[in-house]
């Protein structure tokens, strides 16, 4: 028949393999620095160059995070039903996107720490 842990955890992935995905793309994108960092047009070239570095490094770190909380959650669901596990998917799919969203926010702060506030 089988043994059980590899049906469990191939079940599983068959739920989850979407974030695994979602994650793995953020890693190779921010490791191969294909997403451009939006330039800000007052500031120098050394804050743009600073920024698009952190940029990049902040996206394979969250992809990396977000493999590892996927991997938590998925072993932590796996006596949950299926549609509970759908919806858990969906809202770590959307968490995923709002968090790529709002990488503005600390990439601007690193930037204004370095460099300080006043100087553009």
């Amino acid at each position: 028949m089988g043994d059980p842990i590899v049906f469990e955890v191939n079940g599983m992935f068959y739920i989850w393999w979407p974030s695994f995905c979602a994650a793995a793309v953020l890693v190779i994108c921010g490791l191969i620095r294909f997403p451009k960092y939006k330039k800000h047009p007052e500031w120098p070239q050394e804050r743009c160059a600073f920024a698009e570095k952190t940029f990049h490094r902040l996206v394979w770190q969250e992809g990396v995070l977000f493999g590892a909380l996927s991997f938590m959650l998925m072993r932590s669901t796996r006596l949950m039903s299926v549609t509970g596990q759908y919806i858990l998917l969906g809202a770590m799919l959307v968490v995923m996107a709002g968090a790529i969203l709002l990488m503005e926010v600390p990439v601007c702060h690193a930037v204004e720490e370095k460099f300080g506030e006043d100087n553009p």
